[in-house]
């Protein structure tokens, strides 16, 4: 649930430290293999929304693997289009999954699949359950913590804050655990207790009140 390449003022909001972190971690969860062959695809519904998103991730975080990119083909993905890949990682970093077919098609691939993106608890207009094992609630421009309501959205005002957690990644200093987060992270819920929860966030340090930000799910 979050664009990892994410930027305001020229500057990443995610330091570059967590976002290697979460992107190492994920791959070894997620791939079927010790080396797998990556396809990144680029979500055709993004609207130009943190535009550097993709080339990070694809580029930077995944420096040391083989990385094929793609934009999303007009009518969504097919299996011939995942074919020889071990591994999909599907970006969209600030909107919903804009096709059908491309949720369809990364349910029925065998390997291992990452989405990653603020809007991807759900899709335009169909569910991402049967995928990410999250039930949407709402789009999370706007959090409540006891009587408070926190306006987060676009890197201005208020900022989520987003803890992995450390039992997942032990020894790691709490600066790269916990780190502030400015824009709307979807709000959801666990739909099946096979679900497990990476990382969460919460309105404020204070607040009680958490959300998925990032899980592991056998679809």
């Amino acid at each position: 649930m979050l664009a990892l390449g994410d930027e305001f003022d020229g500057q990443l909001i995610i330091n570059g430290e967590s976002a290697q972190l979460i992107a190492e971690d994920i791959v070894k969860y997620a791939s079927p293999k010790k080396e797998p062959k990556i396809l990144v695809v680029l979500d055709s519904n993004h609207n130009g929304e943190s535009s550097a998103d993709t080339a990070y991730i694809s580029t930077f975080l995944l420096r040391n693997y083989q990385v094929t990119f793609i934009n999303e083909p007009r009518t969504g993905l097919m299996a011939s289009h995942l074919d020889g890949y071990d591994l999909v990682w599907f970006n969209n970093p600030g909107h919903p999954m804009g096709k059908v077919a491309s949720r369809d098609a990364l349910m029925a691939f065998t390997g291992g699949v990452i989405l990653s993106g603020d809007d991807l608890a759900r899709g335009s207009n169909f569910s991402l359950a049967p995928l990410t094992g999250l039930t949407y609630v709402d789009n999370g421009t706007r959090a409540k913590c006891g009587n408070k309501t926190y306006n987060i959205d676009n890197n201005r005002g208020s900022q989520y804050v987003v803890s992995l957690e450390q039992s997942i990644f032990p020894g790691v200093d709490s600066e790269i655990l916990i780190f502030k987060y400015g824009n709307d992270i979807d709000s959801s819920k666990l739909a099946t207790n096979q679900v497990e929860v990476l990382a969460y966030a919460t309105a404020g340090v204070d607040c009680k009140e958490t959300r998925p930000v990032i899980v592991r799910y056998e679809k």
